[in-house]
């Protein structure tokens, strides 16, 4: 039996010229408070018989305080708005699996999760000229969402812990409340949903000094949550596409000739695409998805000197190469970010319980853009981080 309780605050503030043109029209300023508890309680089979069970329990409360106060500066007007967020949600859960299912090593498992989740938000809004309020919106909205999400396995596991596995797993996220909107109907937005299929192996060779992965996957998309501009310009919401997908592969492989040294290559390949999607009358059928790289890679190498000399127990030497493929910005693909690559390097040193550490990233201080997005007919973009150079002291009590 295994119970989980966790905290957690969050306290934002941010400032935003709204509308990122050297003019003073828009000021924003936005404040949040977050609050949530969270407990998760389960309980599973712990023996040797070839059937194996879990059961489980989820539960949440979160409360979310936020501001957004709209500075119109040459109408010398404000529009302060208030959100008062609170969700609760309960989660029941339960899996089973049965092992050695016809011949030794073929396993079966099947999972299935009930999800309800509750929310309301209440809105107020004043419009405030020469000190004067004004009342201008108010509403009290309230969302309730369940939802059954079953899982599939069949895995084959060799003598020689080689494995093949195969899933299939219904996704599903909740809607909500959007922070801006124009009209009534851009208050909330719906849940997304998706059948998630992937196919692997896992194998290990040569003593397990080497050790890959290799895994091909489809998901299915319906009502995706995406980000679309205000018609005013003035922030952005979240609203459902018709259809998405993606499908693409991912490998890795790891290779240990010595204990002292690792050397590990990660790659993925992604194609995200919207396969219905229509926005007033644009179409963005084929369309990739924003924020999804077509690439993916890291290539990394780790070598420690164990007991160099008296008074050290360790020096690790590392580097990192992190390459990040085409990436779009926009569901209208009319920005994009091509491939581009960062070098970091790691140094440390170990004695007892003290490890020092020094590492560079960005190394040969790449030009790249981290964010682009288009707020009216311009884009702007913000500038990845150049070489960058720091230290970590980390004890072990």
């Amino acid at each position: 039996v295994n119970s989980q309780t966790s905290f957690q605050f969050l306290s934002d503030h941010q400032q935003i010229d709204q509308d990122f043109t050297p003019e003073s029209n828009f000021y924003v300023q936005q404040k949040e408070k977050q609050y949530m508890l969270s407990e998760e309680i389960n309980i599973k089979s712990n023996n040797t018989s070839n059937y194996q069970w879990l059961f489980g329990l989820f539960g949440f409360w979160q409360k979310i305080d936020k501001s957004v106060d709209l500075d119109r500066l040459k109408t010398e007007t404000r529009d302060a708005k208030t959100y008062d967020i609170p969700t609760y949600g309960i989660a029941v859960y339960h899996q089973s699996t049965l092992n050695n299912f016809i011949w030794d090593g073929l396993s079966l498992s099947a999972g299935i999760r009930f999800d309800y989740e509750n929310a309301t938000n209440e809105f107020d809004l004043h419009t405030i000229k020469e000190s004067v309020s004004e009342k201008k919106d108010y509403f009290k909205h309230k969302l309730s969402f369940n939802q059954f999400t079953p899982k599939f396995t069949i895995q084959y596991t060799t003598e020689s812990q080689q494995n093949i596995y195969a899933t299939v797993t219904r996704g599903y996220k909740t809607g909500g409340f959007n922070t801006s909107f124009d009209t009534e109907k851009e208050r909330t937005f719906k849940p997304e949903y998706s059948w998630n299929y992937e196919l692997g192996t896992k194998i290990t060779l040569f003593d397990h000094k080497l050790r890959g992965e290799f895994a091909l996957f489809y998901i299915d998309w319906r009502s995706q949550q995406v980000n679309q501009p205000l018609a005013t310009q003035i922030g952005q919401k979240l609203q459902n596409a018709g259809r998405s997908a993606s499908k693409g592969v991912e490998a890795s492989i790891t290779y240990r000739p010595i204990n002292a040294l690792t050397l590990q290559a990660n790659y993925g390949y992604t194609k995200a695409y919207f396969k219905r999607y229509t926005r007033g009358e644009l179409d963005f059928k084929d369309n990739r998805l924003p924020l999804v790289p077509d690439h993916t890679l890291s290539i990394r190498a780790n070598y420690t000197f164990f007991n160099p000399f008296q008074g050290v127990d360790q020096i690790n030497l590392g580097a990192n190469y992190v390459g990040t493929g085409k990436i779009y910005w926009a569901d209208t693909n009319d920005m994009n970010q091509s491939f581009h690559g960062l070098l970091n390097l790691n140094a440390s040193i170990k004695r007892n319980n003290i490890t020092l550490a020094f590492w560079t990233k960005n190394t040969t201080n790449t030009k790249y853009n981290a964010f682009c997005f288009k707020p009216g007919s311009s884009y702007y973009a913000q500038k990845g981080r150049p070489f960058t150079v720091g230290g970590t002291i980390t004890i072990t009590l």
